[in-house]
């Protein structure tokens, strides 16, 4: 232990005597720690942390999986889930929930939307978290007539009952519907995403088999494996199989951790996990640039280190001593790596513009730190170690003397100096030509035809829920009237209503069959519906292939019978007929297509191909409405007109989500812009660190050949020669670099070729301006020292030797 104290002190002093050193090695340890830090941090908040719920690791969720369309779905029927966790053996508890927003409205206050959600009266039991104040919903609250009760989050309870405790037995409406308040949530507890308030379930479990919209828990029994919860299912399955055709033929359930239903997509674990290798790839250049600047360090060092040899110092504890240095420059590296770290956190978080389920957040905690400390240790060896090993090993008689300069561990040193450079290179190559590949990616996407004229229109949405709006007539007939009040507006050219906006990223679907053909039990195919007013496609400015528009009489006729298609459906369904009077079934009644339009893109830019069918507003009048209005100027201006015509017809609804299109246009594609900034960021602290680098080597190689170059300009040599000699030098180091790292981007930036839009993985525009990019940079970077070089008096640098 006495030891270990007087090598951290010994240590300590040496570092205060080397500031400048000291000060370079730290910032590229920041730089290279601080971004391991953000980027698995960002991994551990969303995927690697546990859910903040009791025993989370036996919670799962029952999704259903269907057979004819090969993909799984997490909103899933009531009456299957009940069936499919009847079993108590297997399951010791269960719990469904429907997410909804309310319309919170008050007597002195102003309308206010809150995302809600019905569940189950035992959720927060199964969950283990209760109240902090008032009651959980008794068990015998679910079902039809029971007692409308709600629970609030600490949030809502604040901002709008300032907090008191008075608040239990009070009145609450929601949707114009009174319930009792008999408790509040934790402080942050929004479950399942971002719930402000709750009701309890209102429905008959034994009912309507074929609606697929409900989020579901579980907590297995003591003692039961996922592999043992899904053998128990499929039984189930196949006797719910066979007893409705109907609705559960080829339908099939699976059981998977909780955590996973309202993680994010696997494509996010997957950039992330791209992303860590890449700032992997910075820390590795940053132990690069230090290695070499101990290498250099270690030459002013000869003579001490000869000394110690002398004297009696073996070389096992001359490795200890400076692998010990190197440690403690590691830690306080990774210290302040920390805090870049949260720097970069920060920055990551303006970037999202999507709410995420409340359990993730963005902060460092205990994993966090242990694998900071974890990877600073191990930076600490591997910069560290070969320096170490080199300077054990001093040519006593050339460094005991003045001025010796041990020419054979020079040369030696040289090349591992060279190497390491040569590593930089190629891997910011590598780092370089992945950011060039998404940024060339994310302007690709940003000029990509949505199908429809973006500019110049506001959009906001409503909930038509509470019983004034329960029937579809009564949606229809006010959408009808709020449109027209919309369009009377000074400022509007035209107005629309449709139940999701285009690259809004929500969609309904619904299977279609069309006429004079038959489909085996579960083969149907789906359709993406969207119930539309009269002016919607003029207000989008979405041109016409053939037919026609709806008329303001099919829009207001709740039975009316036309539909329009996207070309999608077209070419789906009659690749080689006219559309035009065609007929299919959807929702129970027959559809004729007067018209067929482009496809518009509604859940990303970059997903194409979804069959898309327009039906008049008035004959599927949804409770989710988004309005849009094109105005003469800029959309936000006329944002307090339109919510004033929504408030005088009825002041109950809360509009939400208020933005341009343009806005949601580009929100669509946050994530690639994000991923894209991200990795630009990482490629330039690589290309920073790369070019450190190169001056680094160079600045010692010229000092290195000082006796050398002076000869040279003795004999006759110009300024161009040495500068030719010096910069020569560079290129053989920037051409092994690039060649290496070009072989190895052609083989890593594959894995980026899902994440890619617009451009291939093996883009040659990337592959060659990178190169040409970074010679440049290289070049740059020696002609300091070139320069310097270049300048040296040939009887001073004669004089060195």
């Amino acid at each position: 232990m006495q030891t270990l104290v007087s090598d951290l002190r010994f240590a300590g002093r040496s570092l205060r005597k080397s500031p400048g050193f000291t000060a370079i090695a730290l910032l590229c340890l920041a730089l290279g720690i601080g971004a391991n830090t953000t980027m698995f941090t960002a991994l551990n908040s969303m995927f690697l942390r546990p859910l903040p719920f009791e025993e989370p690791e036996r919670l799962v969720s029952v999704n259903e999986v269907f057979e004819s369309y090969g993909y799984m779905e997490d909103e899933i029927s009531y009456p299957n889930f009940l069936d499919w966790t009847s079993d108590s053996r297997v399951f010791a508890s269960r719990a469904a929930m429907v997410a909804t927003s309310f319309n919170l409205t008050g007597e002195n206050e102003a309308s206010e939307y809150v995302s809600g959600g019905f569940m189950s009266a035992r959720t927060f039991d199964l969950l283990g978290v209760r109240p902090i104040l008032g009651r959980s919903f008794p068990h015998a609250a679910e079902g039809p007539g029971r007692e409308p009760l709600a629970i609030i989050s600490y949030s809502l309870w604040q901002r709008r009952f300032g907090g008191g405790r008075d608040v239990l037995g009070e009145p609450i409406l929601l949707n114009g519907d009174p319930f009792t308040i008999i408790g509040v949530m934790p402080e942050g507890f929004h479950f399942p995403e971002r719930q402000d308030v709750w009701v309890t379930l209102t429905i008959d479990g034994t009912t309507n088999r074929g609606a697929h919209g409900y989020l579901n828990v579980a907590r297995l029994a003591p003692g039961v494996t996922l592999e043992q919860a899904n053998a128990a299912l499929a039984p189930i399955t196949a006797r719910l199989q066979a007893e409705y055709p109907e609705t559960n033929a080829r339908l099939s359930a699976t059981v998977r951790p909780f955590h996973e239903t309202f993680a994010p997509p696997a494509e996010v674990r997957a950039i992330i996990l791209i992303m860590l290798g890449a700032v992997g790839f910075v820390l590795l250049i940053a132990c690069a640039n230090i290695a070499n600047l101990l290498l250099a360090r270690a030459t002013g060092r000869r003579r001490e280190m000869a000394v110690r040899v002398a004297i009696g110092a073996g070389r096992r504890r001359i490795i200890r001593q400076l692998l010990t240095e190197s440690l403690v420059l590691a830690i306080l590296g990774g210290g302040l790596g920390v805090l870049v770290g949260q720097w970069g956190l920060d920055l990551v978080q303006l970037g999202i513009t999507q709410e995420l389920a409340y359990w993730i957040r963005f902060d460092i905690d205990r994993q966090v730190l242990l694998f900071t400390l974890g990877i600073a240790v191990a930076t600490g060896i591997i910069f560290g170690l070969a320096p170490a090993v080199r300077a054990s090993r001093p040519n006593l008689h050339e460094d005991l003397k003045d001025g010796g300069r041990g020419t054979s561990a020079g040369a030696s040193r040289n090349r591992l100096r060279s190497t390491l450079v040569v590593a930089e290179l190629a891997l910011s190559v590598v780092l370089l030509v992945g950011a060039m590949l998404m940024m060339r990616s994310f302007l690709a996407l940003q000029g990509a035809d949505p199908g429809f004229d973006p500019k110049q229109i506001l959009t906001m949405r409503l909930s038509l829920a509470g019983s004034g709006y329960a029937e579809p007539a009564q949606r229809g007939a006010f959408v009808t009237r709020l449109v027209d009040e919309i369009e009377s507006l000074p400022g509007i050219e035209m107005a629309a209503a449709v139940n999701y906006a285009p690259l809004s990223g929500s969609s309904s679907s619904s299977l279609i069959a069309i006429e004079g053909r038959e489909y085996p039990p579960g083969e149907r195919p789906a359709a993406a519906y969207r119930p539309v007013t009269e002016d919607y496609f003029q207000t989008l400015r979405v041109p016409l292939i053939a037919g026609r528009y709806f008329t303001a009489q099919e829009v207001a006729d709740t039975a009316a019978g036309p539909a329009i298609i996207n070309d999608v459906v077209a070419k789906t369904h009659w690749p080689d007929e006219d559309p035009i009077g065609q007929r299919f079934e959807m929702f129970g009644a027959m559809r004729t297509v007067v018209g067929v339009v482009p496809e518009t893109r509604q859940r990303a830019l970059d997903r194409r191909s979804e069959a898309q069918v327009f039906l008049p507003y008035g004959s599927v009048a949804t409770r989710a409405v988004t309005l849009m209005a094109r105005t003469q100027g800029e959309p936000d201006v006329m944002t307090l007109a339109v919510r004033g015509a929504i408030e005088r017809i009825d002041p109950s609804l809360a509009p939400y989500a208020v933005m341009s299109m343009e806005h949601m246009v580009r929100q669509s594609f946050w994530d690639r812009r994000l991923y894209g900034y991200m990795f630009a960021a990482f490629a330039g602290i690589a290309l920073l660190l790369s070019a450190v680098g190169v001056y680094g080597v160079m600045s010692y190689s010229v000092a290195q050949r000082t006796h050398e170059i002076g000869v040279r300009m003795a004999m006759g040599a110009e300024v161009r020669d040495v500068l030719r000699l010096v910069v020569g030098q560079t290129m053989t180091l920037v051409g092994a670099g690039i060649a290496i790292g070009l072989a190895g981007a052609f083989a890593v930036t594959r894995v980026l070729g899902g994440f890619l839009y617009g451009v291939e993985s093996t883009d040659p525009v990337s592959f060659v301006s990178i190169p040409v990019f970074l010679s440049i940079v290289a070049i740059v970077a020696s002609f300091i020292p070139a320069r310097r070089a270049a300048r040296l008096s040939p009887t001073l640098s004669l004089r060195t030797e």
